[in-house]
């Protein structure tokens, strides 16, 4: 008899104490799958971020070193140049590789004709340096 009762009042405990057993592992297993989603979302948003803070970096020195090339155009600013332009290529690759929308894959072809634009019409300015030498420009014009 004493065993009965043992049992009436142990078999509740047991068996809320194994469902409680079940419902932290599969809690453990969804946190788990929770986390590893995110650390791949927070990824992916951070090549992207990465990819975007490379094309700006190259863009600016693109353009810098190409204004430096018009004043005074060198050998070495020509090849600087080449090396900048392929960098970029490279950036604007991972950014086209990292995008995952829609709208991403848009400004990437904006960029993309933008500075096929660029391209042109700095290749354009070079073969006129080259014919024409650079412009004489005086330090007033530059204040303006």
């Amino acid at each position: 008899m004493h065993r009965q009762i043992l049992i009436q009042v142990t078999a509740p405990a047991v068996v809320i104490g194994l469902l409680l057993l079940v419902a932290c592992l599969l809690g453990a297993r969804f946190m788990s799958r929770l986390q590893e989603n995110r650390a791949k979302i927070v990824k992916e948003h951070v090549l992207s971020l990465e990819a975007a803070q490379e094309l700006e970096i190259q863009v600016r020195q693109l353009r810098f070193h190409g204004f430096l090339y018009l004043l005074e155009p060198t050998r070495d600013r020509l090849e600087l140049i080449n090396k900048i332009h392929y960098d970029f290529e490279a950036a604007l690759e991972k950014a086209r590789r990292t995008a995952t929308t829609a709208e991403e894959l848009a400004c990437i072809h904006k960029i993309e004709t933008g500075y096929t634009e660029y391209h042109n019409e700095l290749a354009r300015l070079r073969d006129e340096v080259t014919r024409e030498g650079p412009p004489q420009i005086s330090l007033q014009e530059l204040d303006r």
